[in-house]
């Protein structure tokens, strides 16, 4: 099987985080500190989150399936 190259274009590649050396930047510890309040924060938000769906999350969820594959729908009856 053959693969298709594709061209990249320097401003459809993303920023890399890594430094002229590709390695990590060393960050400050003041940095570090509001990275990891960050963090925290999120997973905070996170351990609130409850697991219920919302009320037609997963029909949602299998018509996307569905819509991204239109020749072959799996899931029409689900839904």
């Amino acid at each position: 099987m053959k693969s298709e190259a594709r061209e990249l274009k320097p401003e459809s590649v993303p920023p890399s985080c890594l430094g002229p050396d590709g390695k990590l930047p060393r960050m400050s510890e003041e940095e570090r500190r509001q990275h990891l309040e960050s963090v925290r924060r999120r997973l905070a938000e996170i351990e609130q989150m409850t697991d219920e769906d919302p009320p037609g999350a997963f029909e949602e969820f299998l018509r996307g399936l569905d819509e991204g594959r239109p020749h072959r729908p799996m899931y029409k009856e689900y839904y």
